[in-house]
């Protein structure tokens, strides 16, 4: 496509000026373009996220103060365990893993949390990557009214006729209760909604504990209704209720305020869409089917469950490979397994214990991160893993929570945060 093309020659271009600030900046950027291709090789398309990851961690580990600084990093242990594990999930699993599949996998997974940590060094640094989020969140809720005022995601439309490869999907007419499903520019509505969720707890924290006190008022109120506005264009029940699981976090007994301003919130989400939301909850839970909401039902899901477990079961220490479930829906065809998208179903058929074990380590590693906000750390990763386990959040991966999680590590590290 000569539109990431060029995107990535202008990363390029920009890394050459001034690389930190170039890094800096393509993070959060990287959330207009979380699965766009960049060039086809042979018969692989090579995504334009995988190529910037190539550059920045080339540029790391060319670097020897980046190398040294991978071992100071607080999750070096977990993550360098994952890196060990699925180079033997690539090798001793039951489908062949492409060398292009480990480097996305790896890159996003591994590379890109242990190199992160090396640019956020400075306060301007901290602030500069809240900033970009700030406003690329605020495009990306903005992009989806206009989505669905107009029924119609007009660039990612056009974007697709510039390419084979199918790199979203359309839910515009995916009504459930009488709403529709919009994507802004993610592959799925779903990852819409978890990136909103995930943002949105982020942003409150991080305002109300941060010391500089350089995201205005008015911006902070703004995102938040903006990012609420996404989680329900979204229509994702894995978004509604992570949101409702995050609520978790604050402490409503010594702060009475807050009990009465989410009581209020509560109000206005629910009054309006009573119905939907009792028909969300029905279809999540009752067995007798989910004929009006789409996706998978409770029923579908113990079935994935049960062929899941089957399929661990075939080589239950590495798995089937990282490509395990790709083969299994082309080659196979097993129609059960369409509709399986849990980050559980993935560990058990493709990762087996290996993957499980190094994905356990990780996740009470990161839930430890932030000692001196234990609350918020546990709920703000089980948002991430909760959302994660119920749908799929395709284009977006375990760095993207470890991306906010570092922020504050490193507001901490430079006495940034109120206690």
């Amino acid at each position: 496509m000569i539109i990431t093309q060029f995107i990535f020659l202008f990363f390029i271009l920009s890394f050459i000026v001034n690389k930190k600030r170039a890094i800096l900046y393509i993070l959060p950027l990287s959330l207009f373009f979380t699965t766009l291709p960049l060039v086809k090789i042979g018969g692989t398309y090579i995504g334009l996220c995988d190529a910037i990851n190539f550059v920045i961690c080339g540029y790391a580990f060319s670097k020897k103060r980046a190398r040294n600084s991978i071992f100071y990093n607080p999750l070096f242990y977990p993550l360098f365990a994952n890196f060990i594990f699925l180079l033997l999930i690539a090798a001793y699993g039951t489908e062949r893993t492409s060398l292009y599949v480990l480097w996305k996998t790896i890159s996003n997974e591994i590379l890109l949390p242990l190199v992160l940590i090396y640019f956020l060094q400075t306060k301007t640094d901290i602030e500069l990557l809240v900033k970009l989020y700030l406003k690329v969140f605020m495009v990306l809720c903005i992009y989806g009214i206009i989505e669905f005022l107009l029924n119609h995601n007009i660039i990612l439309y056009w974007l697709q006729s510039q390419t084979d490869l199918s790199f979203w999907v359309d839910h515009t007419n995916d009504i459930r209760y009488g709403y529709g499903r919009y994507n802004s520019f993610f592959h799925f509505p779903i990852t819409f909604g978890d990136a909103c969720v995930v943002f949105f707890y982020f942003l409150i924290f991080f305002y109300n504990k941060y010391r500089g006190g350089f995201i205005l008022r008015k911006s902070y109120i703004n995102t938040l209704c903006l990012l609420l506005i996404g989680v329900f264009l979204a229509n994702s029940r894995a978004s509604i209720l992570a949101l409702v699981f995050g609520l978790l976090q604050f402490d409503y007994i010594r702060k009475p305020k807050t009990l009465l301003i989410a009581f209020f919130i509560f109000l206005i989400m629910v009054l309006p869409f009573s119905d939907y939301i009792l028909n969300v909850y029905h279809s999540i839970f009752d067995f007798t089917g989910n004929h009006y909401v789409g996706g998978s039902s409770m029923e579908m899901r113990i079935r994935q469950l049960e062929i899941s477990f089957f399929l661990f079961l075939q080589n239950p220490i590495f798995g089937g490979g990282l490509s395990m479930i790709y083969y299994l829906m082309t080659d196979i065809s097993i129609p059960e397994l369409a509709g399986a998208e849990s980050q559980l179903f993935y560990l058990l058929i493709e990762r087996g214990l290996l993957g499980i074990l190094g994905y356990l380590w990780l996740i009470i590693s990161m839930c430890k991160l932030l000692p001196s906000y234990k609350k918020f750390n546990i709920v703000f990763v089980g948002v991430w893993v909760l959302a994660s386990f119920v749908s799929l959040t395709v284009g977006l991966y375990i760095n993207f929570p470890i991306v906010f999680l570092f922020i504050i590590y490193k507001s901490q590290k430079l006495n940034l945060l109120k206690i």
